[in-house]
């Protein structure tokens, strides 16, 4: 009879073996170095604990080597009264036209709201960044959810990295 314990160290060790492999194979560790930054990706964050000291606050940071972003909030009488994305501390370039395509298309991939006319404050139970390559640009859009539905607050570009 095969104990628990016996099937668990051999599967233990044949995950072991298939990551030996995997890393041996020819390009495996240089196609994931090459591999760019997705092109639409969606980032949670969680809304301001309530009692904060008034003025700008940071409520999250997103960091990657692709990009820093970070959702930052007006605060007033220790309450949020508006959400808003920066990069490296910095306000986002306003969109320049109409939103893209890539951007519209990003939004439904990730089954949020197309952009539209943006919220006049942004409040929520919880937010989500959108970030999306549309031509040389990249696009952040910041959702705000209200019971089960996402509401869009803004859009902008993020500045150069560098």
């Amino acid at each position: 009879m095969v104990s628990s314990r016996s099937i668990g160290v051999f599967a233990t060790i044949f995950g072991m073996g298939l990551g030996l492999a995997t890393l041996a194979l020819p390009g495996g560790a240089a196609v994931a170095a090459d591999k760019g930054p997705p092109s639409c990706a969606k980032i949670f964050f969680r809304p301001l604990p309530p009692g904060q000291n008034d003025g700008e606050q940071e409520a999250g940071i997103y960091t990657s080597r692709f990009s820093h972003i970070e959702l930052k909030a007006s605060v007033k009488s220790g309450e949020p009264q508006d959400y808003y994305l920066t990069a490296h501390n910095k306000k986002l370039n306003p969109l320049s036209g109409s939103v893209p395509a890539a951007v519209v298309n990003c939004a439904k991939e990730k089954k949020l709201p197309a952009p539209g006319k943006a919220a006049a404050s942004c409040t929520g139970d919880r937010f989500a960044a959108l970030i999306t390559h549309a031509g040389k640009d990249k696009v952040a859009l910041l959702y705000a959810l209200h019971g089960r539905e996402w509401e869009f607050c803004s859009a902008g570009t993020l500045p150069g990295e560098g």
